[in-house]
């Protein structure tokens, strides 16, 4: 019988601590009508996980502080959307939405976006099965991060904690380092 805590992908590299690689910077208008819940909004890259918040209030009957509800996830890179997808036959991949944003495959609407939707919905970073030009551009992408600053950056991030975990699990497990010190 296995305890509890103990999977590989739980295991960090301080036992009392979880290493924040990356803050994602939320968009300048991303909930800019709410200034009570942009303060609780955050995302972070963890060594082992990406955590987010994405704070819920009860309109419109309630603007205080205390209508507003925590909506906090936590998603570990061993599991979806960091896995392959289609039964293991596609990897998947993180990217900017940028690099998908094409009608009828061929024509860019980047140009487009940036005009009319960037303003007030920032940028995006999307999963799509495949690194190639036919997934990217097919509508196959599947919105990850809404709302966020640097989107290349981001999904540069993402997509290198999924090859440290497709890696296997480099850090010691913690009963190992209790022995060991």
């Amino acid at each position: 019988m296995s305890s509890f805590g103990t999977a590989a992908v739980l295991q960090t590299e301080d036992p009392n601590a979880i290493k924040i690689r990356m803050k994602v910077e939320p968009w300048d208008t991303a909930y800019c009508c709410l200034p009570m819940i942009r303060p609780r909004w955050y995302t972070y890259i963890r060594e082992n996980s990406i955590e987010q918040n994405r704070p819920c209030f009860c309109p419109p009957f309630c603007c205080m502080q205390s209508c507003i509800f925590d909506n906090v996830t936590v998603n570990y890179v061993d599991r979806s959307p960091f896995t392959p997808s289609c039964f293991g036959m596609c990897p998947g991949k993180f990217v900017s939405a940028y690099e998908t944003m094409y009608i009828l495959y061929c024509i860019p609407t980047k140009c487009c976006y940036d005009l009319f939707c960037k303003c007030i919905l920032g940028e995006s970073v999307v999963r799509v099965p495949c690194d190639n030009k036919i997934c990217k551009r097919c509508g196959c992408a599947c919105p990850y991060l809404t709302c966020i600053k640097d989107s290349e950056k981001i999904a540069l991030e993402l997509e290198k904690s999924r090859e440290r975990a497709k890696g296997g699990a480099t850090v010691v497990p913690t009963a190992e380092r209790m022995e060991a010190n």
